[in-house]
């Protein structure tokens, strides 16, 4: 190794200071001349602005392995520094050997840039499995194309955290609020904990590769505010967040956590949601759209269907319908988060930006006039697995994904996929018949997710079934036609003795018509006593008659 090598290049233009170049050459971690902490010391001693530069190292990489202390751009570093990796080996810095002072974010950092203005570029930071590779507290800094948590060669080195943006240290000092500070073209992977976590306002995350973290893909702490996620142009601007083991993005806090854009990203196949707002799983919609808390708590698109064209699904119109919001984006989901029914797991593949029909349209679902939306045939270009689509505010308020809709061939189109639809042999609907068992229920209606499943827990009644829970009276005649069950008139579909009185809705409702017909000696299937003599109809010896002494010869009457 180099023993020492240090060059300054003063360059002046007429009437402009330009920064030095200074140079790294000895890839040891100590106080010599040459040494990244030396040079970096020399530059934020002396006036101006400065970039750091690597010689190339005899090894196959560039690897400076961090003893003691994390590195620092200082608050009283004069001028900015701008630390950029060789462009012919992986410039590593390593924090093996940094000592453990603590497992909480912006505890340990690799490296720590408190001043603003500063840029890090092409640098893996890697082994700091104790805190975060790197942790922005100063104002407008710049994180470009570095690896974080991996090396060039692709090998993984965790740290805790990949990148920590914090105002954490702004009441001691006012300039050090962590804003503006901006996160470009980086790779962040296999981090044991969140890749990114932002407790500061106005960040701008946009074109990074965010996977495998083993917490969050991006967390937005409580109170932060004007965060961009992504950008205006997909194919620059997406951030691609996939294989987290938490979700894609947690927007924490209350109300105070506002304007936060989450925009046009590939966010798929996360093990929580893509999007959640307020860090308490999938938030219901609400009528009006007047609960808050993150983002307030925008309502995500009511309705979303796909309605094929063709027996070939090869050309779908969309349609939908939501309450709230200003614009829409359309994303096609994965075919592995469908799988898993990951309906709010987001989506991989952009599609198109779409604005709401001008005029409102009253739906019998809501009670006052609501936003509808379309996309036509041939911007569908590209049939995807299954379709969802974001919500925004005026001032970028993003919502939670929309439940994911399967995208598909429906020869009977009732709104299940004919590779769903197996038949009555593999216990699931036909696909060519929209109402499988002819109960006078729609298929799509009983099997309420359209997975070609029918799951009791959920409440579904089958499709394949006339009489779900086998009593004897269909599912038409127990909901009465309509599948929104009151309790205070309708049996039970699932629960073949729906008043538990020991004796089956069948038995109770003589002639199976859902009606209870006490002129015809009926019991009543919802009152366990239906002649309240203190016996329940299961056990009263006439069930219809007032006989509280269980006198044999009282039944006559």
């Amino acid at each position: 190794m180099i023993k020492y090598f240090f060059m300054a290049l003063f360059i002046l233009l007429p009437g402009l200071a330009q920064a030095t170049d200074r140079f790294v050459s000895d890839y040891d971690d100590n106080y010599d001349e040459g040494t990244l902490r030396v040079v970096l010391q020399v530059a934020c001693d002396e006036p101006g602005d400065d970039n750091i530069y690597f010689f190339d190292d005899a090894g196959s990489t560039n690897q400076i392995s961090l003893k003691s202390l994390p590195l620092t751009i200082p608050q009283d570093c004069d001028g900015t520094i701008t630390i950029i990796g060789s462009s012919n080996k992986d410039t590593i810095i390593n924090a093996t050997s940094l000592p453990d002072t603590g497992h909480e974010p912006a505890e340990t950092c690799t490296i720590n840039v408190y001043t603003d203005g500063n840029t890090l570029e092409n640098l893996s930071i890697v082994n700091n499995e104790a805190g975060a590779g790197i942790c922005l507290f100063g104002r407008n800094n710049s994180l470009t194309n570095n690896r974080i948590g991996t090396k060039e060669d692709g090998s993984t080195a965790p740290n805790r955290y990949g990148i920590i943006v914090s105002a954490i240290f702004q009441n001691t000092y006012d300039d050090m609020d962590g804003s503006g500070n901006t996160l470009s073209g980086n790779e962040i992977t296999f981090n044991l904990d969140s890749g990114i976590l932002i407790e500061a306002d106005d960040a701008t995350v946009s074109a990074n590769m965010i996977t495998t973290n083993g917490g969050d893909g991006i967390y937005i702490g409580a109170g932060s505010t004007d965060i961009l996620i992504g950008g205006t142009n997909f194919e620059t601007n997406h951030n691609t967040i996939a294989d987290n083991n938490r979700s894609g993005v947690i927007v924490a806090g209350d109300k105070k956590t506002k304007d936060i854009q989450i925009t046009h990203n590939s966010i798929s196949q996360n093990d929580g949601m893509g999007i959640d707002l307020g860090e308490d799983g999938r938030t219901t919609n609400d009528h009006n759209d007047t609960d808050k808390g993150a983002n307030g708590l925008l309502n995500y698109a009511d309705v979303l269907q796909a309605f094929p064209l063709s027996v070939e699904a090869n050309s779908f119109w969309v349609w939908g319908a939501a309450q709230s919001g200003n614009r829409l984006e359309i994303y096609g989901a994965s075919d592995d988060d469908l799988a898993r029914e990951s309906l709010d797991a987001g989506g991989n593949t952009f599609i198109k930006d779409v604005q709401y029909a001008s005029n409102l349209v009253q739906l019998s679902l809501f009670s006052s006039p609501i936003h509808t939306f379309t996309v036509e045939p041939a911007e569908l270009t590209e049939v995807p697995p299954g379709l969802t689509v974001l919500s925004f505010t005026t001032s970028g308020a993003t919502s939670e994904y929309a439940d994911a809709i399967r995208i598909g061939a429906d020869a009977d189109l009732d709104g299940i996929l004919d590779e769903l639809e197996t038949g009555v042999s593999n216990d699931s609907s036909d696909a060519n018949n929209a109402d499988t068992d002819g109960d006078g229920f729609a298929d799509s209606l009983e099997d309420k997710n359209r997975n070609g499943i029918w799951n009791e827990a959920d409440g579904e009644t089958s499709t394949y079934l006339a009489d779900s829970d086998g009593d004897g009276v269909d599912d038409w005649h127990e909901l009465h036609a309509n599948m929104s069950r009151d309790s205070d008139k309708d049996t039970d579909p699932l629960d073949p003795d729906t008043d538990n009185d020991g004796l089956s809705d069948g038995a109770e409702d003589n002639n199976h018509n859902g009606l209870y017909e006490i002129y015809l000696g009926e019991t009543n299937p919802l009152i366990q006593d239906t002649d309240a003599d203190g016996h329940l109809d299961g056990s009263d010896n006439c069930p219809s008659v007032y006989n509280p002494g269980q006198e044999a010869w009282y039944c006559t009457f």
